[in-house]
């Protein structure tokens, strides 16, 4: 793809992101992926505060760039293991964006397995 990558602007919703990275678990479980698995978990713990509602500002501040920090390691360990797919870089793009980082979501979402001919990413 020439140029920058399209991408989805999503306000910051960190209750939703709890929600996704839940989801991104529960289909990296399907895979042999150990390491991602354990990555998938310190999302999952990053965010689990916000499962029920958004925590005030400067808490969900620490949350966004502690849960961040463990998505991009996820999507090291989900490249190592091989075991990216089109759902699961879906889900990592979505989770991205959830945390208001809809450009970093958009890259995040190919290198996991996104197709990027998929009608779900932006154009």
């Amino acid at each position: 793809m020439d140029g920058p990558l399209p991408y989805f602007n999503v306000p910051q919703n960190l209750s939703h992101a709890a929600t996704v990275a839940a989801r991104i678990r529960a289909l990296i479980a399907e895979t042999d992926g150990r390491l991602s698995m354990d990555r998938a978990e310190a999302v999952c713990d990053a965010l689990a505060d916000c499962r029920h509602s958004d925590p005030d500002i400067e808490m969900a501040e620490a949350i966004k760039l502690s849960a961040e920090q463990a998505g991009v390691e996820l999507v090291e360990m989900i490249e190592l293991e091989g075991i990216g797919n089109d759902q699961i870089g879906q889900r990592v793009r979505n989770l991205f964006e959830n945390l208001g980082e809809g450009k970093l979501g958009s890259e995040m979402g190919l290198r996991a397995g996104e197709n990027p001919a998929s009608l779900q990413r932006p154009l």
